[in-house]
């Protein structure tokens, strides 16, 4: 089924279903109330390998199959097990991981809803999980715990639309799982069949407009013998910080067959079958707010350097306002890219071109290119929150084919100077410039917005419409049952097979949501920059997307005998002896994935030749930096001026729009050499004063003896318009199956007062690795099946627990 569910549709069908069985069996729930007498109609037969919801009392559960795969009194099962009933989940309006975890014991979720931030202890907080909120747990303060449905492994969410019950296992499973978390499982408990005609329709409107809508009716096709269950669910959920939002469909359904010829006497059939599909789309809130590369622009005051013996010099120049990297003090400082003289600011602990042991007196602490991936001469698309019309240009500007005084190539142009789309750098770095105790070892945090007059991160998403999320699933599972002698010998055996995708894409990375401010005055080429002073998002990290695909299959036999010593004995010994049970199981499962990252953009191959390669013909790789395109939205009017004493007030906004790269024409500079001069004849190089050691240079170093800026025609590969294909960096493929065999003692002495467990696992796993694949000349990943496929041969090892 295609994941875009049409769930107007099936309400529809579902309602008129439910009508057509009469409105006397319609009732408020799926479950019969604890208090009501049932008739004959109504008792259903469980077989030992489920439990339902009507074994539960409000938020007691009696029962549970986390122990040794049967239902078990939880009592007499000794883990550390925990079960969320139905009446719980909705008292508490849990629907998944993310609502309902934080509510549990020993556990913690992460996201917007939880107890647990989960981003990480470096100098810079960062999430990651907003692809699958869901799977953002840990259990006892130690890891992850693995999700599992009807206790299958699985990498889709639960939704508590057709969830009974959330089993909690916390710490090892051995039995269940060999090879699992050592934090233990959460497993949701689906809704089965049974033969009652039931029915309900829910219908939740809650803040910011959020709308979730479920249906769950039930239909006895033949009475004790088949019966239908189907649920649905469609859910819109809004959130403060607009435009967020996750839109959730899903549908599922049950049978549950009885066959009335092969129940009699003491043995009892039970065959079922699910399934479930859905689709999740969202642009999901942030819960870390924006990183702070704008308010240090107001500071004033003086900074330490160092010289190029490493010891501390006080900045004390009188032309210089310290770390106040306005422009606005010191012209010289900002208007020529990033520190006016071609020196980068990794360049501030050495002379620069001085004389040895004094500091470059040109160092600017603040100021840098420091974007989480950085930007280092791609293509920028330039545009401004409202979404207006995109400016290409390459801004750092591309010496591939300078060259030397003996005319040969080196790929350096002296008389350019150096321009970098640049603000201030992140506090990490500044810190250890400026000496800060403790920097060096990494103990200072970066800065992140606090005030929200600056920027209201409650109400606004720093992404706005440019950052989505997608997930994409379903799920069958084949299920016969089989007992004998009134339920003392048993077995099942259970077919499951699952497809899970999810994916996303945002023009920042978790390191990357920073609010920058533009410090360039004076562009490369000589003209004046429109856009100083404005404050701007970017990130060259967002132009990549990953995906990941996984299909499951398992396959899982279990099998039990049964033995009551005081069934039908009333002496001592039988007390003694009590029950005992043995239980067998065999799963063979297996699971492949496939991990995919291409660019959403890049230019065309053309251009890279033209402007990128030293030689034309010399093969420019896709995952070139360069090639890429690399996004930056300005957000509101400049802060620079007398009216901004600081960034307060400023109320800057999030974008409008989603940003898409347009136009045909990239302005460049052309390093090809366009002279009659000698490129060894003598020249002065502007851009260094007397004395410094680059001011006597050649011709070769002049940037009017070259091209220099035009406007070039390029094409741009779009991964949305079908070059998805020709824009991927990275793919792998994996393959892993287990064979497990495990075995099972329960007995239980003297009325249960003393019960006794004993269990042995073998695990068989075989794991498969990407076998790999060759490169085309311009780094494309090959992505044939002939090529791209998992090798011949595994690697195996064998677990006992």
């Amino acid at each position: 089924m295609h994941p875009k569910i049409r769930t107007h549709a099936l309400l529809a069908l579902g309602a008129a279903a439910l009508l057509g069985q009469g409105l006397a069996h319609a009732q408020a729930t799926a479950h019969t109330p604890i208090n009501t007498k049932l008739s004959d109609e109504d008792i259903i037969t469980l077989s030992p390998f489920e439990v339902t919801a009507d074994e539960s009392e409000g938020y007691a559960a009696a029962s549970s199959l986390a122990g040794n795969r049967l239902n078990t009194d939880l009592k007499d099962i000794g883990s550390a097990i925990s079960v969320v009933t139905a009446q719980m989940l909705k008292d508490i309006g849990a629907t998944s991981n993310e609502s309902l975890l934080q509510y549990t014991t020993n556990t913690e979720v992460g996201n917007i809803y939880g107890n647990m931030a989960n981003s990480g202890s470096g100098t810079q907080l960062q999430e990651n999980h907003l692809a699958n909120p869901n799977s953002n747990t840990r259990v006892r303060g130690l890891a992850s715990a693995d999700g599992t449905i009807d206790y299958f492994m699985a990498d889709m969410p639960w939704d508590s639309y057709n969830v009974d019950r959330v089993d909690f296992q916390r710490g090892p499973a051995s039995f269940l799982f060999g090879n699992g978390s050592p934090a233990g499982i959460i497993n949701a408990g689906t809704k089965t069949a049974h033969f009652r005609n039931r029915g309900s329709v829910e219908l939740k409107y809650s803040t910011f407009n959020s709308v979730r809508t479920t249906f769950d009716t039930n239909f006895v096709l033949v009475p004790k013998q088949l019966s239908l269950r189907l649920n649905a669910l469609r859910s819109r959920e809004n959130f403060q910080q607009d435009p967020a939002y996750q839109s959730d469909r899903r549908l599922a359904g049950a049978l549950r067959f009885e066959p009335a010829p092969l129940n009699r006497g003491s043995a009892h059939t039970t065959l079922r079958a699910n399934f479930e599909t859905g689709a999740i789309r969202s642009n999901r809130p942030r819960a870390l707010t924006p990183g702070d590369a704008l308010t240090p622009w107001f500071l004033t005051g003086t900074a330490n350097g160092y010289d190029t013996l490493g010891n501390v010099v006080p900045y004390n120049n009188p032309n210089h306002k310290g770390f106040d990297a306005r422009g606005l003090a010191d012209t010289n400082i900002a208007s020529i890219g990033v520190d006016g003289r071609g020196e980068q600011v990794k360049n501030y602990n050495n002379s620069g071109g001085f004389p040895s042991g004094t500091l470059n007196p040109y160092w600017q602490p603040w100021l840098g290119g420091q974007f989480a991936a950085g930007y280092f001469g791609n293509v920028m698309g330039i545009t401004d929150n409202t979404g207006a019309a995109t400016t290409l240009v390459n801004w750092e500007p591309s010496t591939a084919r300078g060259i030397g005084a003996n005319g040969l190539i080196d790929k350096g142009i002296g008389g350019i100077p150096f321009s970098r789309m640049s603000s201030l750098t992140i506090y990490r770095d500044i810190s250890k410039k400026v000496n800060i105790p403790g920097a060096k070892f990494g103990l200072t945090r970066n800065l992140t917005l606090t005030d929200p007059s600056i920027y209201d991160f409650y109400n606004q998403l720093i992404d706005g419409p440019n950052k989505r999320e997608w997930q994409n699933f379903r799920r069958a599972n084949l299920n016969l049952a089989q007992t004998f002698l009134n339920g003392d010998l048993g077995c099942e055996l259970v077919y499951d097979r699952q497809h899970y995708d999810n994916g996303s894409f945002s023009m920042m990375s978790d390191k990357g949501q920073q609010l920058y401010v533009d410090l360039i005055q004076v562009l490369a080429d000589g003209s004046t920059n429109p856009n100083f002073g404005r404050p701007f998002i970017a990130d060259g990290t967002g132009n990549n997307v990953s995906s990941n695909a996984s299909d499951r299959r398992a396959v899982r036999a279990t099998g039990y005998l049964r033995h009551n010593f005081a069934k039908g004995a009333s002496g001592l010994p039988g007390k003694l002896l009590g029950q005992h049970t043995l239980t067998g199981l065999f799963v063979k499962e297996q699971k492949k994935s496939e991990y995919r990252q291409w660019q959403r953009w890049a230019t065309d191959q053309a251009y890279a030749q033209e402007f990128l390669a030293n030689v034309p013909g010399t093969p420019i790789p896709i995952d070139d930096g360069r090639r890429t395109i690399y996004p930056v939205i300005y957000l509101g009017k400049s802060l620079a001026g007398s009216a901004y004493s600081s960034a307060a007030g400023a109320k800057i906004p999030n974008p409008d729009a989603f940003f898409t790269p347009s136009g045909n024409t990239v302005k460049a500079f052309d390093s090809t050499w366009n002279s009659a001069a000698n490129p060894a004849a003598p020249w002065e190089n502007p851009l260094y004063p007397v004395g410094h050691k680059f001011r006597i240079s050649t011709q070769s170093e002049n940037p009017a003896n070259y091209r220099g800026w035009i406007n070039t025609p390029v094409s741009l590969l779009d991964a949305e318009k079908g070059d998805k294909d020709a824009l991927t960096k990275w793919a792998t493929l994996s393959k892993y199956q287990i064979e497990s065999k495990a075995l099972n003692w329960q007995g239980t002495f003297y009325r249960s007062s003393l019960v006794a467990m004993y269990a042995y696992r073998r695990d068989t796993v075989h794991t498969w690795a990407t076998l790999t694949g060759s490169r085309n000349a311009w780094n494309q990943v090959n992505l044939d099946p002939s090529v791209f496929r998992l090798a011949d041969s595994a690697s195996s090892h064998i677990t006992d627990s």
